[in-house]
């Protein structure tokens, strides 16, 4: 009985611990400015707004900034109030400059802080200062599209306790699954013992991750769009849901619209500086070519969802919804192809390891971005993250690899996703190589193990990949009178593509900031930033934005691939050259191909996508492996410890990118003053 309390005791005594931490932080760290006045002799004072300098008892605060200043107050000051209400939502801007017992002369800019309409107690700032003070100035400034009618200043009111259930419950549970991680007995049994808890688990994160999604598309859509309803009913739409699904309905693949003759009269219109200088009006992000515009984006999405949906309801359908349906789709099935993944090829990992993972390659996977700006770049990104994460599922569930029959069917669909990934977004054409190697494996397999003609197949696994990389290639010859011309070099962009010339010093600034970046701490929410680094290229180099924290740091286990040299030791031979050929050419020769076609494009965080989770992916093969083949129970235990908190700096180095970036794209006031509410939190 002893014995038993003991261990139940050990096994509950690190979430009391814990339980205990969250609520001493709540009261004596997030709550310390309450706790400011506390034995320090302040009394309250209330300043007239008059006495300050105002010509009337109450001062509209909207627009232009209100100074006021009050002489001989001599007394201990703690904090500073605002009194007032607030028509609509705002923020207010306030600059104090105190005088006090150390110096005579105001110290001007002494205190800052933001009044916030959705947050009341932001408007008590705590002040420090030394000894009594004597004269106070006040700068208050708000936006014209917020008002705060302000009645009076206090001096000394405390600021409110608040107990924030909100905060309090997101520490308590990330104990609780902390705890559960090394305590649960489900967690530490393997993925084939425990199906249905893995299962579960994989559709919990991914349920999650949608809805973060749809959470995402709601913010955006807040600054953005008239509306939810409205997004249904669109008269018009950007190049890829309006201007290709007209062309297409009139039956011609060049737009509708045409070059002006200004344009069409330049020496160069594929240069920048040429078409502002002269003032030349052009579609920006178009393709010129034979004195026609064309889009270089993929008609996949038109073709099957865009031009359908105008056809039937007489509207464009959103690009917003579109980035929405497309990277949500694209989540399930990258929850799904892990879960393949894992039971096909590590189903004794512990169920608790293999949940770690999800976690890793959701996080990282780089759609995140595409729900920050949805713009058409986004759908073509996004439209290529769907088809491949599903010709990906596809693939590994056909059985080409590892045991199990074949399956025609699904390898004819994995290899139609792919096909159509790459009618998304071109560079997605490295993925149909990869297949290839995959598909050469499984026609092996096919041979010796089932002894049939390949015909069938071969027809299964490349016929997709004719007749729709068929469609391509027409598509780029009706345009370009190529077959294998995309038309990229004739954007009427960023810089002239037909003359841009290749050096090796722009692949290395973007391999740099995309891999190895490192994040930056700050004492400002959320605590980690970015700064793009540019590596002194001495030429051009476009940056569409600059938040750049490298995979190495979104993605800790990454650094996994550096021990398949280790690893490959540990196989057997025959299966060492498929594990070469198939993890090299999907997490290391693919995205370094990928890395070095983009210099052109220059940087832009969004591109992640095209590369990350593979990468991921292929370094949890590595870990996994290495795992499995440990028989020292103390490594073991070494590896879920350090599995668990490298998702510490995983989660918050995307967090911060993603929230940096969704911030800087919301313009909606409401939604700004809830985000200074959810940062204050903490």
């Amino acid at each position: 009985m002893n014995r038993s309390l003991r261990k139940n005791t050990r096994k509950w005594l690190p979430l009391i611990l814990w339980l205990a931490a969250v609520l001493l932080l709540e009261v004596f760290w997030f709550n310390a400015p309450s706790l400011h006045l506390i034995g320090g002799k302040y009394e309250p004072t209330t300043l007239s707004l008059t006495a300050g300098g105002a010509p009337e008892q109450t001062v509209t605060l909207s627009g232009e900034p209100v100074l006021l200043e009050w002489q001989g107050i001599d007394r201990r000051v703690g904090t500073v109030s605002l009194v007032g209400q607030w028509k609509g939502a705002g923020n207010v801007t306030l600059s104090a400059d105190f005088s006090d017992d150390t110096h005579a002369a105001y110290r001007e800019g002494l205190v800052k802080a933001t009044v916030s309409s959705a947050d009341p107690r932001s408007q008590t700032t705590v002040v420090r200062l030394s000894g009594q003070a004597h004269n106070l100035r006040l700068t208050l400034s708000a936006p014209e599209n917020g008002e705060f009618i302000l009645s009076a200043v206090k001096l000394n009111s405390p600021v409110p306790f608040r107990f924030s259930a909100v905060r309090v419950g997101w520490l308590a549970l990330i104990g609780l699954l902390g705890w559960l991680y090394f305590t649960s007995l489900s967690l530490r049994r393997p993925c084939s013992e425990n199906r249905a808890v893995f299962d579960w688990s994989v559709f919990g994160v991914t349920v999650l991750c949608v809805a973060v999604a749809v959470v995402m598309t709601g913010v955006y859509m807040s600054s953005h769009s008239a509306g939810l309803l409205s997004e249904f009913r669109l008269t018009e739409g950007d190049q890829i849901t309006g201007e290709l699904v007209d062309a297409f309905k009139n039956r011609q693949v060049h737009l509708l619209e045409k070059p002006s003759p200004e344009l069409l009269a330049m020496e160069n219109p594929y240069d920048w500086s040429m078409r502002e200088e002269h003032g030349v009006s052009y579609l920006w992000d178009h393709c010129l070519y034979d004195g026609k515009y064309y889009s270089y984006y993929g008609i996949a999405p038109v073709l099957l969802l865009f031009l359908p949906y105008h056809l039937v309801t007489g509207y464009y359908f959103s690009t917003i919804l579109a980035v929405l349906l497309f990277g949500g789709v694209g989540i399930v099935f990258l929850s799904l192809t892990y879960r393949t993944f894992i039971r096909k090829f590590f189903p004794r990992l512990p169920v608790r390891l293999a949940l770690f993972g999800l976690l890793t390659v959701q996080l990282s996977s780089g759609i995140w971005y595409c729900f920050c700006a949805m713009n058409f770049y986004e759908i073509a990104q996004s439209a290529g993250f769907c088809f491949v994460t599903m010709g990906a599922y596809f693939l590994l569930s056909s059985n080409v690899i590892g045991g199990g029959r074949i399956s025609r069917v699904r390898v004819a669909v994995a290899t139609t996703c792919l096909s159509l990934a790459v009618l998304s977004r071109p560079t997605t054409a490295v993925y149909c190589v990869v297949a290839l190697l995959f598909l050469f494996f499984g026609l092996k397999k096919q041979r010796k193990t089932e002894g049939k003609s390949p015909l069938s197949y071969l027809l299964s696994a490349l016929l997709p990949f004719v007749l729709l990389g068929g469609v391509q290639m027409v598509y780029n010859y009706l345009r370009f009178d190529s077959f294998f011309d995309f038309g990229i070099q004739y954007s009427l962009t960023i810089n002239d593509f037909t003359k841009a010339e290749f050096h090796p010093r722009f692949v290395t600034v973007g391999v740099y900031n995309y891999l190895f970046n490192p994040p930056l701490l700050s004492s400002r929410f959320p605590f980690v930033t970015s700064v793009f680094d540019r590596l002194n290229p001495n030429g051009y180099y476009f940056v569409a934005n600059s938040y750049a924290i490298g995979l190495l740091w979104r993605a800790i286990p990454v650094a996994g691939l550096l021990l398949s040299v280790g690893a490959l030791k540990k196989l057997e031979k025959e299966h060492r050259l498929p594990a070469i050929l198939l993890i090299g050419s999907l997490s290391v020769a693919a995205p370094a191909i990928i890395l070095f076609s983009i210099w052109e494009s220059g940087y832009g965080v969004r591109y992640a996508v095209d590369f990350s989770w593979q990468m991921v992916i292929g370094a949890l093969s590595v870990l996994f492996y290495r795992y499995q083949q440990e028989d020292s129970r103390r490594v073991r235990r070494i590896a879920d410890t350090a599995a668990i908190w490298s998702l510490v700096p995983t989660f918050m180095t995307n967090f911060a990118t993603v929230y940096a970036f969704v911030k800087d794209e919301i313009t909606s006031p409401v939604v700004r003053e809830l985000l200074a509410v959810f940062e204050s939190l903490f």
